[in-house]
């Protein structure tokens, strides 16, 4: 690497202005190689994409990357039914019949407690959590998207559940449907 010998010159000259360049040049190199150590899907912001090789429930997909490590990845702004809710079984099957075996986009926003991976996943022009939301298989997770979900999309989002309940579609075809948070919350409880 040729810009050693220059920083070890930099750092032991007399000048601090020598010196403090050095410092700031050492500590970007630093921040970028640890940049690059990190793990897929740990920086907010981040597109990457891969083949979906498993969907475990309405909101849960692993996705195999590029360089052949796979991610567990939640739906961003969305909470499908828990598998043993009613309705749950078939928004894993929904989802799975849209995204399986099929390259998709991450948006990553960051992670959840579980250690997932959270992001807005797109097939081609489609946001699949938005589908799932119109589809009647998700609730916009609103506790969650406010503040973090563009306004623009928040709308949208809010505009697809008000519609899919409007309609009966998917788990607004039944009554009593419970959210995926009050169940999770009730389970605790017992």
């Amino acid at each position: 690497m040729r810009l050693a010998p220059l920083l070890l010159r930099l750092l032991t000259t007399r000048s601090w202005v020598g010196r403090l360049t050095a410092l700031a040049a050492l500590t970007i190199a630093c921040w970028m190689a640890w940049q690059d150590q990190q793990a897929p899907g740990s920086v907010d912001g981040q597109a990457l994409s891969g083949r979906v090789t498993k969907v475990a429930d309405g909101d849960t997909l692993e996705v195999m990357l590029a360089d052949g490590s796979t991610l567990k990845v939640r739906l961003a702004y969305v909470d499908a039914p828990e598998s043993a809710q009613p309705d749950g079984t078939v928004a894993g099957l929904m989802l799975a019949k849209q995204v399986l075996g099929r390259q998709v986009l991450l948006d990553l926003q960051g992670q959840d407690k579980y250690g997932r991976s959270v992001a807005e996943v797109r097939l081609g022009e489609v946001d699949i959590g938005l589908a799932q939301v119109q589809a009647g298989h998700a609730w916009h997770y609103e506790q969650y998207a406010r503040g973090k979900q563009a306004a623009l999309a928040y709308g949208r989002y809010q505009a697809a559940q008000l519609m899919a309940r409007q309609q009966g579609s998917g788990l607004w075809g039944r009554a009593g449907a419970q959210a995926p948070w009050d169940y999770r919350q009730q389970q605790r409880a017992r």
